[in-house]
Formats: structure tokens, sequence, C-alpha cells
């Protein structure tokens, strides 16, 4: 057997550096991820897994308190064990439900690493139940970068995609790599959609804290799109791995189109010329992925078909699955459960997307 850690301090540069390496490590695993999260009132609890002294598997579990003294806790894209072995998934399952229990928790919910679509066969064996709600995107647009140039990534795109691209170089839009005294154009940017398209978006200290938790290492990129020097578009990217994952972008309106093809452009070169491996445009809807990968249509419009247009292909992960604690308040928890996740506000309450 492994010996086990518990770890709960707000920086552990060890397990970080290991969550790089293992397969299907992803920065929603890192403690910089915890501490974006602590912004919504989540803490970290890590459940490390060592064999003669070396990391050999583990989790974080995100757990955020409820009323009455009960607790909500979510695995997103863990727990990270290597591929073949299942006696330590065994060890590393039954180190979280007894931590769950111990923190009077009534509902966890894990969704496995991206490459891992064997694990939600083995969670359901040992009692966990599929979910509709998913703690991280469950499908994406991911484009193969491999050891493409600039211009067969250019002719990868689709052919409206490519035209935007030279219309808004050809019309002088340029690119440049921001900082964090650029945050704030980010925010402007994005307050702007935000009235456009009717949502309600992440606070300034939201973006504060990831640049803090990604941006000091090298691993966050801030790009801003400007036509004679008025930022049109601007994009915030996680490099982790092997993959460059898009977070969040915004567009400000204005007359030169083409600036948010520019954008995603100008990053796959750059993610492409640093070595790395695919470009995840994180997040399009799982039912658009599976009708695609199904054999049939593709969106004609929307933010699945932009995404679609810079030569990706849909991919589905493996589902969020859920387990719940406590023989009363835990069953009626399980009942309303997957009526509440139905909810836009709730599902938003859950994952803490709520400002804090």
């Amino acid at each position: 057997m492994a010996a086990l850690e518990i770890d709960q301090r707000e920086r552990n540069p060890e397990w970080d550096a290991w969550v790089a390496t293992a397969p299907g490590g992803h920065h929603l695993q890192t403690s910089g991820w915890a501490n974006v999260k602590a912004l919504a009132g989540w803490r970290a609890i890590r459940l490390l897994l060592r064999s003669g002294g070396d990391i050999v598997g583990g989790c974080q579990m995100l757990v955020r308190d409820l009323p009455l003294s009960r607790r909500i806790a979510y695995v997103p894209r863990g727990p990270l064990v290597p591929t073949g072995s299942p006696a330590l998934l065994d060890e590393l399952l039954e180190a979280m439900r007894t931590t769950a229990a111990e923190q009077r928790v009534l509902l966890m919910k894990v969704q496995p690493p991206v490459d891992r679509q064997d694990m939600p066969a083995q969670l359901q064996e040992r009692g966990f139940v599929p979910s509709e709600l998913h703690t991280a995107p469950g499908a994406s647009v991911v484009v193969e970068l491999g050891d493409r140039d600039d211009e067969a990534l250019l002719k990868g795109m689709r052919s409206t995609a490519r035209r935007h691209v030279r219309n808004a170089i050809k019309r002088g839009a340029t690119v440049r790599v921001g900082g964090v005294d650029d945050l704030g154009v980010l925010q402007e940017l994005l307050e702007a959609t935000a009235r456009r398209q009717g949502f309600d978006p992440y606070p300034a200290a939201y973006y504060e804290r990831l640049w803090d938790a990604f941006g000091t290492t090298g691993q966050a990129r801030l790009m801003i799109v400007e036509h004679e020097g008025t930022p049109m578009s601007a994009g915030l990217w996680i490099a982790f791995g092997d993959t460059v994952l898009y977070k969040i972008g915004a567009w400000g309106g204005g007359s030169v189109p083409g600036t948010n093809e520019l954008m995603h452009y100008t990053a796959m070169c750059w993610a492409r010329a640093q070595g790395f491996l695919f470009y995840d445009f994180e997040g399009i809807p799982v039912d658009v992925a599976k009708t695609i990968l199904d054999g049939g249509p593709a969106p004609t419009n929307g933010v699945p078909f932009f995404k679609l247009g810079f030569g990706g292909e849909p991919v589905v992960f493996p589902g969020t699955h859920d387990i719940y604690f406590g023989r009363v308040l835990g069953a009626a928890v399980r009942r309303i459960a997957p009526r509440a996740e139905r909810s836009r506000k709730v599902v938003h309450r859950i994952a803490g997307r709520a400002a804090a």
C-alpha cells in the first residue's frame, strides 16, 4: 500500500510539478487553481499517495461550506493515478470517501481526467452515480498542433475563418502580449461583451487571482488585439502539460471584423512554436460534440460553430459522477440534486461561479 499524506497548505509546488507531468494532469488540480477558487469560498484538501517518498497518485478535493455545518466537495479532472492501477485507485477513492465523511460532506462530485475514459465505469462500480452537472467542461474542441507551421495551421481553418484573419491583418489589426497591468483591458472588454450578450462577468478580482496563480509562473498568457491603439479583442490562456487552454475571451465590438479569429490564430501559432501539442477551446455543449462524433450535422452558427472553424475536432471528456453521504440529508440531496442541477443559478452557485 502507498502512504497517504493529507495536505491543506495554500500552495504546494511539489504537487503542482507532479500534476504537470502526470498523465491527464490538468491545471484544475493545482494548488494555484485552488487559490483562485478560494475567492468563491472553496478550500483545498489534497490527498497524496507516496511510495518511497515520491508522489505516485493523488487528488485535490475542493470543499465549500453549506448551511447546517455541512459541505459540498468536488474533484475536477481527478483523481490522478496511472492507468492500469486499480489497487492504487481503490486506495485513493477510499481516502477520498473517508476524508469527505470526516468533513461532513453531503455531496462529492468527481470528474475524471480527460484521458481516463475507463474511470467512469470504475467509479460506478464503487458507488458513484452519473451526474448532469459537470465540474469542468464535458466536451470541447481541440486542435492538434503537431509540427505544422503557421501557414499549415491557417490552411487547416475553415475558409471563412482564414478570410477573417487575413482581413483583420489587412485592416491593420495587431496582436500584442499583455501583462498584469493589462488585466483591466480584459475586464473592460468582458464587461462590454456581458452587456451585449446578457450575462454576469466574473469580478476583476477573479482574473487577478488567476494571474497571480499562473501568470507569475509563466503559465498564463494574455493577448490583446488592437486597431489604431484601441483594444478590440482580448483573451487569456493557461499553458499546462502538453496543452494550451483558452480560458476566457472578449470582444468589445467595433468596425474591424476578424479580430477574434486573428487572436486565436496568433495564440495557436505561439502554442505550436513553444512545443505544445494541443490547443483546447475549453467547452462546447456535450450534445453538440456527440452529434458530430456520431456523424450528425455540425452547428451552423453560435459559439460551437466559431470554435470548430479553427481545424479542431470535438472531444467528449469523461462525465462527472456523484457520491452522497448521510443517511437522511444525503438521501434528500440525492433526490433533489438532479432537478436542482437543471437551474443555471443553482449550477453557478454549486460551482462557485458567483462573485465572492
